[in-house]
């Protein structure tokens, strides 16, 4: 993220707590043996409920 390796997803959340809602970061994602950089604006969000 923004040119920071990231390995693991508690990684990246770590990094996301030091942003703030609007800012953008810059991602390169690698898969499938493919590199791909997108660019990210944070917003805010909410799981859905499980309850029924």
């Amino acid at each position: 993220m923004d040119g920071q390796p990231i390995g693991e997803g508690d990684d990246l959340r770590r990094a996301i707590i030091g942003k703030n809602i609007g800012d953008r970061v810059k991602l390169t994602v690698q898969r499938a043996g493919k590199t791909r950089t997108v660019d990210v604006t944070l917003s805010a969000f909410s799981f859905p409920s499980t309850s029924q």
